[in-house]
């Protein structure tokens, strides 16, 4: 058990240094992940998954993808994307238990593919709106359709999640390198690319708000990550307090509430008052640490970060917004012109009711009604607005 112990707490400094190489030089990240995805691919044809090693593959590049992102790595775009659905489709296909295949997920994807028929432009924007806004749907579907009835043990689940937080480790390690000194960094009320290490403020903090909530399943069910509770916590709020300093809340606010209902299900499932007033242990110590982290962060910060979290977004004086504060952030509401950008959708939705306007076009229509091309804030009309009915129906099946 000390050996095993200690081997993970190798592993996580064994990522500390490969974050801090990588904050300096992307070829150390370029290097990694190939060797990484070889070494995969050749486990899993070798023991036929025998020993899942697909899932561990698959979640070790969600946590590498921002890695990548921020260094600049030297490997296509959607490396991350197809290289999850590649493992997974490898590692169901390739193992001697045959399982089920679910089609709802299925034809969840299948559903978006017609209106690739709308796409125009070059072949360069064509090929890029399919790779970018197909590849996310297609991941989501490869996982639900191998993930579906399959039996997993505790330890394999935190051997999973140690998988996903390692390089998400070395992610902070870049930011750590990067992060300018705070006091002299004039923030404002919208995402920091700064403090994000260059990459998008929104991918950055999904990301590192996701590790947090692993960490906070792990507390929550008795479960260990590192086998060692102090440095599970620690990493945990690390990982959080890098994802408020990008100032992006989706990436905060998410986790938070996607705890608060595995709380109330863990809590009803025990029947038992212990486990009951240990939950409440838990909020209070996470709630106080919590407290003391977001003190810390938001007087370094000069109050910034107090601002941004109560939506006081002041509108700017005439003329001094530049077009990266206009796409961050169209409109100045309290919900950062999202409701704007939906209704735009909803709009270019009752003008291309059958087929959409075609996967990532959105973005251009959108100038006709706001005024600027800007990027989907809510995925639901997103997909009313690019693909139309069929759009429609798979975001049904979604919630199936």
């Amino acid at each position: 058990m000390k050996d095993l112990n200690r081997g993970k707490l190798i592993l996580i400094g064994i990522h500390v240094l490969l974050g801090a190489a990588s904050a300096y030089s992307s070829i150390v990240a370029s290097v990694w992940a190939y060797v990484f995805f070889f070494y995969s691919l050749d486990r899993i044809i070798r023991h036929r998954n025998s020993d899942g090693w697909a899932l561990l593959a698959a979640g070790y590049l969600t946590g590498l993808e921002i890695v990548l992102r921020l260094t600049g790595a030297y490997v296509f775009s959607e490396f991350g994307k197809y290289g999850i659905s590649f493992f997974l489709i490898l590692g169901f296909s390739s193992e001697r238990d045959k399982h089920y295949v679910w089609r709802v997920p299925l034809m969840y994807f299948l559903l978006l593919l017609p209106s690739i028929l709308m796409l125009s432009g070059g072949i360069d924007k064509y090929k890029d709106n399919l790779s970018f806004n197909l590849s996310g749907p297609l991941v989501l579907a490869v996982t639900v359709i191998y993930a579906y009835r399959r039996k997993v043990s505790k330890e394999y689940m935190m051997r999973l999640f140690l998988f996903v937080i390692c390089p998400l480790v070395a992610s902070v390690l870049i930011l750590i390198v990067r992060m300018p000194d705070l006091s002299k960094l004039g923030f404002n009320l919208s995402s920091n690319k700064t403090t994000s290490g260059g990459f998008g403020p929104n991918q950055v903090s999904t990301a590192l708000g996701f590790g947090f909530m692993l960490v906070a399943l792990a507390w929550l069910i008795k479960a260990k990550i590192t086998n060692n509770v102090l440095v599970d916590r620690f990493i945990g709020f690390v990982l959080l307090g890098y994802a408020v300093l990008t100032f992006a809340r989706g990436g905060v606010l998410t986790p938070i509430a996607a705890l608060l209902p595995a709380i109330y299900l863990f809590s009803i499932s025990s029947g038992n008052i212990k486990q009951f007033f240990r939950i409440i242990q838990i909020l209070v110590v996470a709630i106080g640490i919590g407290t003391v982290l977001w003190v810390y962060l938001d007087a370094i910060t000069n109050n910034a970060l107090a601002e941004r979290y109560e939506k006081s977004v002041k509108k700017r004086e005439a003329g001094t917004q530049t077009d990266e504060d206009i796409a961050n952030e169209a409109i100045s509401t309290d919900l950062s012109g999202r409701e704007f950008i939906a209704l735009a959708d909803l709009k270019i939705f009752a003008r291309y009711p059958v087929l959409g306007v075609g996967p990532g076009m959105a973005k251009d229509y959108r100038e006709q009604y706001i005024g600027v091309k800007i990027a989907a804030h809510t995925e639901l009309t997103r997909m009313l607005a690019e693909h139309g009915v069929y759009g429609l129906a798979s975001a049904i099946l979604l919630l199936t």
